[in-house]
């Protein structure tokens, strides 16, 4: 009788073993890719419509010199009406699967304009729609620009030298560039998020940056929750510069770089 118990004790163990083996081999490995695109010393009127450009007297030249950006944790969503996640493990929650970061991305880098892989995730075989960035303070002080901020960005303006930053969270969406789901089938493969630095200069100039002032007179205009320059109210909308930067597609798309080089 034990003889009988432990084989049908083995037996089951084996089944469980078998059943896990099919479940992992129905994933798809996913690299996610961060990559920055365009020029950070291009004028933002490059990326500005030709209405607005008619008024160009009243617009300035931007260049980037850093940018950071902390996101908390990725979420992956899929077409609920081709994926059933009755059976799948403890990541899938109401909307997708979530993945814990920290990751702390430096836009500025030249690891980020080659394109750094933020991670490599496990994903089910389905049809994916959309990845979901949630924007939040870091809590590492392994960089003191980023303790307790979700966004740092310094730039000179015509010359004139900004630092903003923000602690507010946010959550980014972002499709692929064609707007079509993604079916995956088991193959490994790399999604490319592209972050377009034009887009991020032109959307700069929408938060009103001629009003903020250089309250201690030190030279830099820095607008931030705590900043000593008095422009708080301003940094709310520094999250808003983040609509429109990002689009990601399932290819390495050199094409586009060498469109931006042109525009140089």
């Amino acid at each position: 009788m034990k003889s009988i118990t432990k084989f049908l004790s083995i037996l089951a163990a084996f089944v469980i073993f078998l059943v896990s083996c099919q479940k992992i081999s129905d994933k798809t490995h996913a690299k996610l890719i961060f990559k920055a695109t365009g020029s950070p010393s291009k004028s933002a009127l490059t990326d500005i419509s030709s209405a607005t450009k008619s008024s160009a007297a009243t617009l300035a030249t931007i260049a980037l010199d850093e940018f950071f950006i902390n996101i908390k944790d990725i979420e992956f969503e899929f077409d609920d009406d081709l994926y059933d996640d009755d059976d799948d493990d403890d990541l899938y929650d109401d909307d997708g699967f979530e993945f814990e970061g920290p990751y702390l991305i430096d836009v500025m880098s030249p690891e980020v304009s080659n394109g750094i892989v933020i991670d490599d995730f496990l994903l089910p075989n389905a049809a994916l729609e959309e990845i979901e960035f949630n924007i939040a303070p870091c809590r590492s002080r392994g960089n003191d620009k980023m303790f307790g901020r979700s966004i740092y960005v310094a730039f000179t303006r015509d010359g004139t030298p900004y630092r903003l930053w923000t602690n507010k969270d946010k959550e980014i969406e972002i499709e692929f560039d064609d707007g079509q789901a993604r079916h995956l089938t088991g193959d490994d493969i790399r999604f490319y998020v592209n972050f377009k630095l034009d887009k991020v200069k032109a959307n700069l100039e929408t938060m009103r940056l001629g009003a903020a002032v250089d309250g201690n007179g030190d030279g830099i205009i820095e607008i931030g929750h705590d900043d000593p320059d008095g422009n708080r109210k301003l940094a709310d909308s520094l999250l808003d510069v983040l609509i429109g930067c990002f689009d990601m597609d399932d290819d390495d798309d050199d094409d586009d770089d060498d469109d931006d080089d042109d525009d140089d």
